[in-house]
């Protein structure tokens, strides 16, 4: 869910992980978004003043451009630079530097998730007031439908629903999940025992 909600609001790759790791801190209020945008500027994810191209395919910038940083590093790099050519480094770095996020932009997604991860509750409650959130803020519902799908295919195979809680704050401390993640737990008088848990992470080796 997270995954498809900040992808269609814009966040590159790298953006989208950054905020993904950082929904337990946003759930629990020990993180805050224009912290996170100044520790995601830190590190780099942010616009800074100059863009290069237009976002093409192959637009990586005008000639001068091209020459004028292929000459640096073909002045600094004096030892082999693996398979890639310096050209593909340059036109690497140039595209790395376009998928760069804009401060507001990451503020709004992390605000999102933040609203977003403090859903939790029955699962039909739960995605009422998570499409609520989602289309208060102008984004398409359905990025939810396959969780919808998950909780109605639990149902047909004989899972009491009564029995679920869907908690879209529920991270497990990574980022590479790229699936529903779950946990099974066991309430008992001295409180709740967590039996086991897991999801997918199709990108893992990646």
């Amino acid at each position: 869910v997270f995954r498809d909600l900040l992808a269609s609001v814009g966040l590159s790759e790298r953006a989208r992980l950054f905020a993904i790791s950082n929904v337990q801190g946003l759930k629990n209020g020990t993180s805050d978004p224009a912290g996170l945008v100044r520790q995601a500027s830190e590190l780099g994810l942010l616009k800074e003043v100059i863009e290069y191209g237009t976002g093409s395919e192959d637009d990586y910038g005008s000639e001068p451009d091209l020459e004028y940083i292929q000459s640096v590093l073909t002045d600094a790099m004096s030892s082999p630079t693996g398979r890639r050519t310096a050209d593909q480094i340059v036109k690497r770095l140039l595209r790395k530097t376009r998928e760069t996020d804009s401060p507001d932009n990451l503020e709004q997604a992390l605000e999102l998730v933040s609203e977003i991860a403090r859903v939790d509750g029955s699962p039909e409650t739960a995605l009422e007031e998570a499409r609520n959130i989602v289309a208060k803020r102008g984004v398409e519902t359905t990025v939810l439908d396959f969780l919808s799908e998950v909780i109605s295919g639990l149902s047909e195979r004989g899972v009491n629903i009564n029995n679920l809680t869907l908690d879209l704050g529920l991270a497990r401390g990574f980022a590479y999940y790229t699936g529903t993640i779950f946990e099974i737990s066991h309430c008992q008088p001295s409180g709740t025992l967590v039996l086991g848990g897991g999801g997918r992470y199709d990108s893992l080796v990646k």
